[in-house]
C-alpha cells in the first residue's frame, strides 16, 4: 500500500509511507520455500512473515485468500469454493467472474478497513 506524497511536504520518518506486499503461495509446500526459492527467502528474512498459518476448510484458493484479507472463516464470509451454487440466491458464484454484488461478500476486506480508517486506498 502506498500513499500520495505532496512534493512540497518534506519526507520524514513520521510521514513516509512504507509499501505493503502480500504474497500468497497457493498449494506450495512450506519446506520448498527455503530450499528452492532464495529470492523469496531473502524477502521473508528482511521483512515480515507468518511463522505458522492454518488453512481454512475447504483448502481451496479463493476461500482461503478471502479468509486472509477478512480474518474470517468461509462459513462466516460466505465464499466456500472457487465456484459454487447458492440455493438461497438461485445463482452461481465463480471467482473468475467480476462480482460486484455485495450479497456474495461477507466480512470486510483489509482494503475497505484501510479506506474507512485512513480515507484512501491507492
Amino acid at each position: 500500500m502506498s500513499a500520495n506524497h505532496d512534493e512540497g511536504t518534506p519526507v520524514t520518518r513520521a510521514n513516509k509511507s512504507t509499501p505493503l506486499l502480500l504474497i500468497s503461495l497457493d498449494g506450495y509446500r512450506s519446506n520448498y520455500f527455503y530450499r528452492y526459492q532464495p529470492t523469496l527467502k531473502s524477502m521473508a528474512d528482511n521483512g515480515v512473515k507468518a511463522r505458522y498459518m492454518m488453512a481454512s476448510y475447504p483448502t481451496i484458493t479463493f476461500p482461503n485468500h478471502y479468509s486472509i484479507v477478512t480474518g474470517l472463516y468461509p462459513a462466516s464470509h460466505g465464499i466456500v469454493a472457487n465456484t459454487f451454487y447458492d440455493p438461497d440466491f438461485n445463482e452461481t458464484f465463480a471467482m473468475n467472474m467480476e462480482v460486484k454484488d455485495g450479497k456474495w461478500w461477507g466480512g470486510e476486506p483489509i482494503w475497505h478497513t484501510l479506506t474507512r480508517q485512513v480515507g484512501s486506498w491507492p
